[in-house]
């Protein structure tokens, strides 16, 4: 008899024990549902934004809310229900209906779970909040806040006649004629295209290519400011390389920057930079009045073009060597030289974009 007793109450408290333990894995999901569920509530997506416009997004999981704008960060938290107002497809600002403390109510009672509300006639490079409100029988709860910005009106004239100097190998200098913005950013890009700037964004400038900040990934940014006669020297460049160059003008910083990306009057240019010029190394005799030059090869050459004279000005240029192209090679022979005389060489590489500078001037004696 104790023997069954014990063996009943046993399994009981084993049943006790399942049955508790499934009431509590039971109502943890229950929990994490609700969790999850809570999630949903509100969404607000900015779509885009512009001077005095916003498009914006939305997404909720029941019609029991209310959507204000308002200037100002912090709200009251509790108000009476306003009654349903329909939303509209397009939001006037200044006419819509304004609730002291809140902002103005831009619609309560929503009629669809999605849907996009497109604010007009909002100020230029300011800052909005959206503050939603869940209604609760006869009241209206504070909910959470969404925060956009417009951006500065767009400067009307565009920088122009980009102009080049001091060109060389690894750098050139830049200067334009500054538009109506507030200031402008000075772009460059390897090859004949560049990406344009995004609104609502700043960019850290460096004039050395590739430095500062990077307009997705290709275009770097190599001034920022609002010099009256900007003058730019970009540094870090390749030998015998194309680049794309703009300029943008802008009103406004950080996110209320907007830039004006149109095209103006050599605005945008592309520019090569030079080929790095030859190095003569030595000339070598190799039988009387015949010595062979070699030099140092240029980056992005597809030819030199060699000059020999007797003088240092290269006056009295000796024929046939003058302009004389000789081809892709890295050393030449040049015959019929007098004994005992002194002449000078120099040379210069073209490439597909361009031409390099002569080499320093080589001083050769005959014996």
């Amino acid at each position: 008899m104790v023997r069954r007793i014990t063996i009943y109450l046993l399994i009981s408290i084993l049943v006790l024990s399942f049955e508790l333990n499934a009431f509590a894995q039971s109502k943890g999901k229950k929990s994490k549902d609700l969790r999850s569920q809570s999630k949903i509530g509100l969404q607000l997506t900015i779509e885009e934004i512009a001077e005095t416009t916003a498009e914006i997004k939305y997404e909720a999981d029941s019609a029991n809310y209310a959507i204000f704008i308002s200037t100002l960060e912090s709200c009251e938290k509790t108000l009476p229900w306003t009654g349903n107002f329909a939303l509209k497809d397009t939001a006037i600002y200044p006419i819509l209906k304004n609730y002291p403390k809140v902002g103005k109510l831009v619609a309560s009672g929503l009629s669809a779970k999605k849907g996009k509300i497109f604010f007009v006639e909002l100020a230029s490079r300011n800052d909005y909040w959206i503050h939603i409100f869940k209604k609760q029988g006869d009241s209206l709860i504070y909910y959470k806040s969404f925060q956009f910005n417009t951006i500065a009106k767009k400067p009307e004239l565009q920088a122009y006649q980009i102009a080049f100097d001091d060109v060389t190998d690894t750098s050139f200098v830049v200067s334009w004629v500054n538009g109506s913005g507030e200031g402008r950013i000075l772009v460059v890009a390897k090859g004949e295209k560049f990406d344009k700037p995004e609104n609502g964004k700043e960019y850290k400038a460096s004039n050395a290519f590739g430095k500062g900040d990077l307009i997705k990934g290709t275009t770097s940014v190599v001034y920022d400011g609002k010099d009256l006669r900007p003058k730019v020297k970009v540094t870090g460049l390749e030998p015998g390389t194309k680049y794309a160059v703009g300029v943008f003008e802008y009103n406004g910083n950080g996110k209320y920057r907007h830039y004006n990306i149109a095209s103006e009057s050599n605005n945008p240019r592309v520019k090569a930079t030079r080929i790095p010029a030859p190095i003569i190394l030595n000339a070598t005799p190799l039988e009387e009045g015949v010595y062979q030059i070699k030099w140092k090869k240029s980056k992005g050459a597809i030819t030199y073009i060699l000059d020999l004279a007797r003088d240092k000005e290269f006056k009295q240029i000796v024929e046939p060597y003058k302009d004389l192209d000789i081809g892709d090679l890295e050393s030449y022979e040049i015959s019929d030289l007098e004994r005992n005389a002194k002449y000078y060489i120099r040379l210069k590489a073209k490439g597909e974009f361009g031409e390099s500078l002569y080499s320093p001037v080589f001083e050769l004696k005959t014996k």
